[in-house]
């Protein structure tokens, strides 16, 4: 019997970002919200912009849940600000200190480079619900070490190449050292602000940004190829377990579900169960991201699935 190596998808959500000093969904609505709030003061010279600005400030104070994402997909007419506001918000967070300075026991980051590149980049799949490219840095910079080679040399951005990554709602420009066929908007980690105003240019230096899909079918295609799916700091919401498209309920491939149940409230436990089909359908487990894969599984060694 002939063996394979099998693909494993990570869904990954803002609790993973969390950690590197990137805020959760409430928190991301308030930072937008108090952004144009000191947006709509610059332009008090200007009456119609800053009269504009404000009544955005007022329909986000109304939102009635945590997810940004949502309130753009029923005020598309604020796509371009909104967008423009998240990318000021989380470049303003960029910061290399906080891949550093994290402890190395509780670093998400340093554990899923480790086994990823132990098990071959080209085995997992990522799909991510946050914007920023924290991630990214963090993987060409690992490799940028590692391979003792530049941001541009050929054997790094081949290695980045292995990394299938969608997000779903878009994401900030490329770093270097990613690859970048189709000619994207490009931009350093924590970049010189000057060089990237996002309220002026907005939604056009997002990368991917979204389209009004029920279901994303980049994201679905991945799940669908993959044995094993582990949710990350995700929460659980509904709306994102609808874009990905997959019956989880039913689970016609049998594919086994795990993840991290921290900081999934307010989402509770028995909905979830009712997600999967019942419980224990998903093993979720109150840790960490850390903690899952070293108390419970292991990425860069996983399961063999023998073949004819």
């Amino acid at each position: 019997m002939a063996k394979t190596k099998i693909i494993q998808t990570l869904i990954l959500g803002a609790g993973v970002s969390h950690d590197y000093g990137y805020p959760l969904g409430s928190g991301l609505i308030k930072d937008v919200h108090d952004l144009i709030e000191e947006r709509a003061a610059e332009y008090s010279d200007v009456p119609v912009r800053a009269e504009n600005l404000k009544k955005i400030g007022v329909s986000l104070r109304k939102i009635d849940g945590d997810s940004i994402d949502m309130f753009m997909k029923i005020r598309p007419e604020y796509h371009a600000v909104v967008t423009g506001m998240i990318g000021d918000v989380l470049m303003r967070r960029e910061d290399h200190g906080e891949f550093y300075s994290f402890p190395t026991e509780n670093h998400p980051y340093k554990l899923l480079f480790r086994e990823m590149q132990e098990y071959g980049f080209e085995n997992f799949r990522l799909i991510s619900f946050n914007y920023d490219r924290s991630l990214e840095e963090y993987f060409a910079g690992r490799l940028e070490e590692t391979l003792k080679v530049s941001r541009v040399d050929e054997k790094l951005i081949s290695e980045m190449e292995k990394l299938k990554i969608e997000h779903i709602h878009g994401r900030l420009p490329l770093v270097p050292g990613e690859p970048n066929p189709k000619n994207q908007p490009v931009a350093r980690y924590n970049p010189d602000r000057r060089d990237w105003d996002f309220f002026t240019h907005g939604q056009k230096n997002f990368t991917g940004f979204y389209e009004d899909k029920a279901v994303n079918e980049t994201a679905l295609q991945y799940i669908k190829e993959s044995h094993r799916i582990f949710f990350l700091g995700f929460s659980f919401s509904p709306e994102n377990m609808a874009i990905l498209g997959y019956d989880f309920k039913k689970n016609p491939d049998g594919k086994h579900f795990a993840g991290t149940s921290l900081g999934v409230r307010p989402i509770p436990l028995s909905k979830i169960d009712e997600m999967f089909g019942g419980p224990r359908r998903i093993n979720l487990k109150p840790k960490r991201v850390v903690g899952l894969f070293s108390d419970n599984y292991s990425l860069g060694s996983p399961w063999i699935r023998p073949v004819p």
